[in-house]
């Protein structure tokens, strides 16, 4: 979960910064950097679990652990090869497609503010799969 936070934090801070090049409203800088904030929370709540004061609470997550294992490994797990077995870790699956969804939605609204204000947004993507908005000079007439 620490992990899958992670990779929720790092994009919107290149997006604000991308905002602040670009001069655009501080709502969008706000925006990304509210996701920002939102999963670094997240990211420090994984953390404090690993802390001492958290002895009963590390019972209970062992406890449940060992129990889903049981149940999963019982079920479909134990027939699937290694690798296939760690793409089904569904919670750490909701941190990114959740994030992912929050960025998607703020690219969105940045790319229909744009039209509205007459600037050329363009969609481009880092490494040929992370979608960010570029805008082009406006057109003199």
């Amino acid at each position: 979960n620490t992990v899958s936070n992670l990779i929720m934090i790092i994009p919107p801070i290149f997006g604000a910064i991308q905002s602040v090049r670009d001069g655009l409203e501080k709502r969008y800088t706000a925006a990304y950097l509210a996701l920002t904030v939102s999963f670094s929370i997240s990211f420090c709540f994984f953390q404090v679990l690993c802390t001492e004061y958290t002895v009963m609470y590390g019972m209970l997550v062992f406890t449940l652990v060992l129990r889903s294992i049981y149940i999963v490994t019982w079920n479909f797990r134990k027939k699937l090869p290694p690798i296939i077995g760690v793409t089904t870790q569904f919670h750490a699956w909701w941190h990114i497609l959740t994030g992912l969804s929050s960025y998607l939605h703020i690219l969105f609204s940045l790319y229909t503010r744009t039209l509205y204000l007459r600037y050329r947004p363009k969609v481009k993507f880092l490494f040929g799969i992370w979608p960010v908005i570029l805008l082009e000079p406006l057109r003199k007439h």
